[in-house]
C-alpha cells in the first residue's frame, strides 16, 4: 500500500511539472546556476560532466562549461603527482 502512495505522489509531481511548464532540465539548470553549493558530477574516468557556477568559481572560472571534460588533475597537478608518486613509490 505504501508503494501505491509513493507512485501516486510521483505521478502527481510529474503532472504538476507538466502543468507548470517546468522540465527536469530547467530545474537542474536553475539549481546549478543559482545554488551557492558546489555541485558537480563526474564520469567513470573522474572527468567533470556537469558543474555548478559555485563549483567553477572555486577554480576561478566564470563559465561552468569550461570545467566540462577536465579532471582534478587539470586543477591540482602537483597534488596528483605527489599522490601517484606515493602510490607507486617513485
Amino acid at each position: 500500500m505504501e508503494n501505491d502512495c509513493t507512485e501516486n505522489k510521483a505521478a502527481g509531481n510529474t503532472f504538476h511539472m507538466k502543468k507548470s511548464g517546468l522540465t527536469k532540465i530547467l530545474i537542474i539548470d536553475t539549481i546549478m546556476n543559482n545554488s551557492q553549493d558546489t555541485i558537480y558530477f563526474k564520469d567513470r574516468n573522474s572527468n567533470f560532466i556537469l558543474s555548478s557556477k559555485a563549483h567553477a568559481s572555486l577554480f576561478g572560472i566564470d563559465d561552468p562549461a569550461e570545467v566540462i571534460g577536465k579532471s582534478d588533475y587539470d586543477y591540482f597537478p602537483v597534488v596528483w603527482e605527489y599522490l601517484l608518486a606515493v602510490k607507486y613509490k617513485m
